[in-house]
């Protein structure tokens, strides 16, 4: 005949699930600090003049050992972006590799196309962690 359960026993099993469950959730955290993101806003400069309209794309620099999500902004009047990684604010701490999408620059002028791939551009810059990111970019 088996006995009836200890309800010590439940205790103890419930505290151990309870433990388990912490320690799951602290190593998850852990693992996703790299990966937090943080506050990234800037302007755009092109030949002196402010960019009023177009997209940044802040894509991960692998050479310099980042591997994580791109960010995008939009950017608005007064040359201000702030940028978004899958729509939410912010970009991940790291090294990018950043290209500029845009329809008209200032003064009627072209920007080269060159700035439009990020491989090409030559504009590298560092997104550091826990601070907000002030960025400026500008080209000639």
């Amino acid at each position: 005949m088996d006995s009836p359960p200890n309800p010590g026993t439940r205790a103890k099993t419930f505290a151990f699930a309870l433990l388990l469950f912490g320690v799951m959730v602290g190593v998850m955290a852990c693992g996703s600090g790299n990966n937090a993101l943080v506050p990234v806003e800037g302007r755009v400069w092109v030949n002196g003049q402010i960019l009023n309209s177009g997209t940044l794309v802040f894509v991960p620099d692998e050479e310099k050992g980042h591997h994580g999500r791109m960010a995008i902004a939009v950017i608005e009047a007064g040359g201000v972006y702030r940028l978004l990684t899958d729509n939410l604010p912010g970009a991940e701490p790291g090294w990018y590799r950043v290209s500029i999408a845009h329809t008209d620059a200032p003064g009627g002028s072209r920007i080269a196309k060159r700035f439009s791939d990020p491989h090409q551009s030559g504009i590298h810059r560092q997104i550091k962690p826990g601070i907000p990111n002030s960025i400026d970019i500008t080209i000639e």
